[in-house]
């Protein structure tokens, strides 16, 4: 039997915390071991659960996402961080990512099926919404001056690890890399690791960072 997987949900707002729980308790091998309001009572909750997966708002009554983020990155360096939250703007997207996030979406874009995104961000795949995608690419494309580009380093990236960074950064998982290259779900896999690796990145959203900085995708 799998072992199920604990979830620390953080949300001020109580009808959207109801609508998380309810979509998190659907069948699956998920349990919600505490939904709290605020960053006193999160901090409480993840040192007492230790939780394989992490879901907070950034704007809680009494502090910062953004720190939560950071102290459980450093506490729990094996517990998956997501973003649930009304600001999309890209500042904060990247400030999230540059946190410890690995996945980001925005309250009125909420995948269908909420426990595959949970599964997804164990896996390590695709969880940033198109939306949030798009703001990352339009804010480092704005911020990315001719004297920074000339100062880039390239990666030694082979051809099709460039191919697959290529559909990273346009939100697809590996499934669908797999379908548009003709490749195996698992060769993906292997694909994606010597990306990270090369890059020296933990989680997709910041290879995508790390790609559009080192000018290694098309924008």
């Amino acid at each position: 039997m799998l072992t199920p997987l604990r979830v620390v949900l953080v949300e001020d707002h109580q009808a959207v915390l109801e609508m998380l729980l309810d979509m998190l308790q659907r069948p699956g091998h998920l349990q919600v071991v505490a939904a709290v309001a605020t960053l006193a009572e999160a901090r409480t909750a993840m040192a007492c659960h230790r939780p394989h997966v992490l879901i907070t708002d950034l704007g809680l009554p009494d502090g910062n996402g953004l720190a939560l983020i950071e102290e459980t990155r450093l506490a729990l360096p094996d517990t998956k961080i997501a973003v649930i939250s009304v600001l999309g703007d890209a500042a904060t997207v990247v400030a999230a990512i540059r946190s410890g996030a690995s996945g980001y979406v925005l309250k009125d874009d909420l995948p269908e099926d909420f426990s595959q995104f949970i599964r997804d961000l164990m896996a390590g795949d695709a969880t940033l919404s198109p939306a949030v995608a798009r703001h990352v690419v339009q804010l480092l494309q704005t911020d990315l001056s001719e004297a920074r580009q000339a100062a880039m380093t390239q990666v030694a990236l082979t051809q099709r690890e460039l191919q697959v960074l290529e559909f990273i950064a346009k939100g697809l998982s590996n499934t669908d890399i797999g379908m548009r290259l003709g490749i195996s779900t698992y060769t993906v896999g292997d694909h994606v690791k010597a990306i990270y690796r090369k890059l020296e990145v933990r989680n997709r959203g910041a290879a995508v960072f790390q790609a559009i900085n080192r000018n290694l995708v098309n924008r």
